[in-house]
């Protein structure tokens, strides 16, 4: 359509992307904490799982150079008459990506806890620590596909010698949008830790922190060829336990 306003861009963004990390572990205390005597040490072996999905929508629309020209109609005796037309170029790009990976893996951590104050039997305060390290097994899976078209309308009457729109990749204006499509298995090394505050009073525990995760080349973000990007999430946490007696 032609465009009967000023020059104008229009642009619209959009991602959003969704992760998910499950552990399956059994645990066995080996003795002594990193800190001394009073504290203890768990080591844990198991299985992590973890899947992480995104999606990109991007849309333009523009037209840069949108004015009149005026050009000489008809003369009637002495006098001309000028008309003014519309002269413009369009252009239109629209850009999807989804992308994905999903693995599971052996996975191995540790925790140390050190009392740091304590009254009786009821109620401590304790400083905690861990790390832990996996290495997950998987697909990881990319679907771009983009499209990219333009129009010119000369200054004078009708459409200049390339009517329509016509796709930047020189295909056919009925073929479909260029795609592309990766899916490959792929090793993906994962390491993280944590270090905070833990409360026990009774049955009840709540702890407090800093975690990090960190997944080495988990998802391709790459366009027309393969490049691998990291997935790292790391932040404050905090969580409340209550235990059920027996």
């Amino acid at each position: 359509q032609s465009p009967f306003g000023a020059q104008a861009i229009s642009a619209d963004s959009r991602n959003s992307e969704s992760h998910m990390v499950l552990d399956f572990q059994a645990g066995r205390d080996i003795g002594v904490g990193l800190f001394g005597r009073n504290g203890s040490s768990t080591l844990n072996f198991g299985v992590r799982f973890a899947q992480f999905q995104s999606q990109s929508r991007v849309t333009l629309d523009e037209d840069p150079d949108w004015h009149f020209v005026i050009t000489t109609f008809a003369r009637i005796g002495t006098k001309v008459l000028r008309l003014p037309h519309q002269a413009y170029h369009t252009y239109e790009g629209h850009f999807g990506a989804e992308r994905s990976f999903h693995g599971i893996g052996p996975s191995l951590s540790w925790k140390s806890v050190m009392p740091v104050v304590r009254n009786g039997q009821d109620s401590e305060l304790t400083l905690d620590v861990g790390l832990n390290a996996a290495v997950l097994f998987g697909r990881q899976k990319v679907h771009i596909q983009h499209e990219t078209a333009a129009q010119y309308h000369a200054p004078g009457h009708g459409i200049a010698e390339n009517p329509g729109r016509v796709p930047v990749y020189h295909h056919p204006t009925d073929a479909p949008a260029y795609y592309s499509t990766r899916d490959r298995n792929v090793t993906v090394p994962n390491v993280g830790g944590f270090a905070g505050m833990s409360f026990r009073y009774d049955n009840a525990k709540v702890s407090f922190g800093y975690r990090a995760d960190f997944f080495f080349g988990a998802i391709d973000g790459g366009i027309d060829t393969r490049k691998t990007y990291d997935r790292n999430f790391y932040g404050p946490f905090a969580t409340i336990s209550i235990g059920l007696g027996g």
